[in-house]
């Protein structure tokens, strides 16, 4: 039963990890939106992460590869390490 507890873990993570890359792309389109005001210096390190990854949003396309392209800034730590560069050591 473990090795089956493990490899559900494993998924349950990996959706998490797909989830959090849909918000994430999601509130980067927000920002784009609400342009001309600046977020903060944490938010705006992420949102140009995900930027340098995933172009603008300016007419349907489908979204699955930026989605993995997301995951994959979440899975490597990149996206974390852009936001402690600018705020410092998160808590």
């Amino acid at each position: 039963m473990g090795s089956i507890a493990a490899r559900k873990l494993g998924q349950v993570v990996e959706n998490v990890r797909q989830s959090l890359a849909i918000e994430i792309m999601t509130a980067s389109a927000g920002i784009d939106q609400r342009a001309p005001l600046a977020p903060s210096r944490g938010v705006a390190a992420a949102h140009s992460a995900v930027r340098a990854r995933v172009a603008t949003f300016t007419e349907d396309r489908p979204l699955y590869a930026d989605i993995a392209r997301v995951a994959e800034l979440i899975a490597s730590g990149e996206l974390e390490r852009a936001v402690v560069a600018q705020v410092g050591e998160l808590e």
